[in-house]
């Protein structure tokens, strides 16, 4: 089939291995612009493929994001361009998408006015950075509040240290690269550069210079930070070093990675654990280092931060996401461990699509501004096609530098409670209040915690969080822990066969007595249960004061054997935040009910 320059052509992809190659002669150069759209509703051709292949079959694109559309300079010649639904990035396809057969429409035009390799035009101002504005962070780096004293450490995926807006704060000799065990996580080995630019932009959001007069700023532009390439080579070990590795002089820990979102529980490494315990009794010269963590992005597919054994950890900060709308990203992890929420994005199609975050990308033409969109930036070291969770975490790192370089006293357990009482609950829907806060007496602080599942504590409020950190009353150390445990061993009830009658549920109590626990801070609850449908499951956690933290829900698992069965739940660790300020003495409720089939299962301990 001819491909028409300025003409709208149809196709049809009538299976999962059909390809359609189109061929298309280029008279002059220019930017050729195709884009291709959906001709039936409901269609899962928003995720069809489009590769752009030369006059002798080589590669030239591989298009598979879901706007489904690129411009690319090119000089005159004989192309093609192949639609197909198989996935040319990961050799890999996923049918229950597709509802075959897959029609589109093609659109294609050439400009011959454009010559030079990109084809972006929108030029890199201060104002399309809208969370340095709409959060008051330029205000506060007026007034020298910008991270100054402050060290980070960037767990992700290889970092361009040497970026032009990121070599001013980076600390040289204290970044790490497991493929290669050197200083430099800005190669894949062997002097191969990296070309996923996830690692650098989430740099770029804490600790982009904000001094240099170039390219954007970040949160804490004169903070202290270096990286550590863990997603390139995550093992066990490799996750217990990277919460570690200079943990006295560290003071943050910026961590946007982890489990896939598929709604399976997800448990640590027991070396995880420890190393992490490390980090918040001897990081940050004793004080602790603050452990940021993206909530996750499974949001709309029924996943819950709940079951990320990262995200769920006592000493974590886990950050949800929220549009330039203040609005809970679709995306964004509901969790009983959410704790405050940071500005990212929707990842959605209008009119859903909110703007992105700006940040920095790997120099040149690779990561995620390519020049082939229209939708970036003139200049490809910076993008602003960045968001999720991965954005959000980090800017809630940046604020935290913010905070504790204005109180250096500030301990890993002040920063959470900080956070918990300055964020703003915009919502009022499905709020949950909870016990008096710890510090009444900080200006402009409710009464009362509120807490929501996609919030948690609410949106980050950095000027308030960094005036209450100037004057807050330190926690008293060290942190008291109390653990309570019973053996129990009783069956799970199944579901009734009976057509309307509610899930039979099992309760089992602890009761505590004489804890020195006035001011609960978070309580974990780690359960074993056997049962061969945990997906099926509702499990809850109910205080002496009634209150209830829900930490899982039924829900299918799609990429399980059974798709009732969403992961092992022996010895499994869940997180709660709404307890906060509550105290630890009386009865505790864990509740849990199958609420599907008729099986059984069985409450070993918890």
């Amino acid at each position: 089939m001819r491909l028409v320059i300025g003409e709208r052509q149809n196709g049809s992809i009538e299976n999962i291995t059909d390809i359609d190659r189109w061929s298309i002669q280029l008279t002059q150069r220019g930017a050729l612009k195709v884009s291709l759209s959906a001709l039936t509703s409901d269609s899962g051709n928003d995720y069809l493929y489009m590769v752009l292949h030369d006059a002798y079959d080589s590669v030239i694109i591989r298009e598979a994001l879901v706007i489904n559309k690129f411009c690319i300079v090119l000089d005159s010649g004989n192309y093609s361009l192949g639609v197909t639904a198989f996935d040319w990035k990961s050799d890999s396809f996923n049918d229950s998408i597709y509802n075959f057969p897959e029609k589109y429409q093609l659109s294609t035009s050439l400009d011959i006015t454009v010559t030079s390799v990109n084809c972006n035009t929108k030029k890199l101002t201060s104002k399309e950075e809208w969370t340095i504005e709409d959060y008051g962070i330029r205000a506060l780096h007026r007034a020298g509040i910008d991270g100054r004293g402050v060290n980070i450490a960037v767990v992700d995926s290889g970092m361009e240290i040497g970026h032009e807006d990121l070599r001013d704060t980076h600390k040289p000799g204290f970044s790490w690269n497991y493929l290669d065990n050197t200083d430099d996580p800005s190669f894949l080995g062997a002097g191969e550069p990296i070309f996923v630019g996830h690692g650098t932009s989430v740099a770029g959001i804490i600790a982009a210079s904000s001094t240099n007069n170039i390219g954007v700023t970040g949160v804490a532009g004169r903070s202290s930070w270096y990286g550590y390439n863990l997603d390139e080579m995550p093992t066990d070990d490799n996750e217990a070093d990277s919460m570690t590795r200079n943990h006295n002089l560290t003071d943050i820990s910026s961590n946007s990675w982890g489990p896939t979102d598929t709604g399976h529980f997800h448990q640590t490494p027991l070396i995880w654990d420890r190393a992490i315990e490390l980090g918040l009794t001897s990081g940050s010269n004793g004080k602790g280092i603050s452990y940021v963590w993206a909530g996750g992005n499974g949001g709309d597919t029924g996943d819950s931060s709940s079951y990320d054994g990262y995200t769920s950890f006592y000493g974590v900060i886990s950050v949800c996401a929220v549009t330039e709308h203040r609005q809970v990203a679709r995306y964004s992890e509901p969790g009983a461990n959410q704790w405050v929420c940071g500005p990212a994005s929707d990842l959605g199609s209008a009119p859903r699509r909110t703007r992105r975050i700006t940040t920095t990308d790997l120099t040149g033409s690779f990561g995620y501004n390519t020049g082939l969109h229209e939708v970036d930036y003139d200049n490809p070291n910076y993008t602003d096609s960045f968001g999720g969770t991965s954005a959000s975490a980090p800017f809630v790192s940046g604020v935290v530098a913010l905070i504790r370089q204005v109180n250096s006293n500030l301990t890993w357990r002040d920063v959470k409670l900080i956070l918990a009482q300055t964020s703003d609950m915009d919502v009022v829907s499905d709020v949950i209040p909870g016990a008096a806060v710890y510090d009444p007496s900080i200006p402009g602080s409710a009464g009362n915690y509120s807490f929501h599942y996609h919030y948690g504590f609410g949106i980050v409020n950095v000027t308030r969080a960094v005036a209450a950190a100037q004057q807050w009353q330190l926690l008293p150390r060290p942190m008291k822990k109390e653990r309570f445990t019973q053996a129990v061993d009783i069956e799970i009830p199944g579901q009734s066969n009976v057509t309307g009658l509610a899930p039979r549920t099992l309760s089992s109590n602890i009761t505590v007595n004489s804890s020195d626990i006035s001011f609960i801070e978070y309580v974990e609850i780690t359960v074993s249960i056997s049962h061969n449908a945990t997906g099926n499951l509702d499990i809850s956690l109910r205080s002496p004061t009634g209150q209830i933290s829900k930490l899982a829900n039924h829900r299918t698992c799609p990429t399980s054997q059974s798709p009732d069965d969403c992961g092992s739940l022996e010895r499994f660790r869940f997180g709660s935040a709404l307890h906060i300020g509550e105290q630890a003495n009386g009865t505790w409720h864990l509740e849990i009910a199958d609420v599907k089939e008729p099986d059984t299962g069985r409450l070993r301990q918890w």
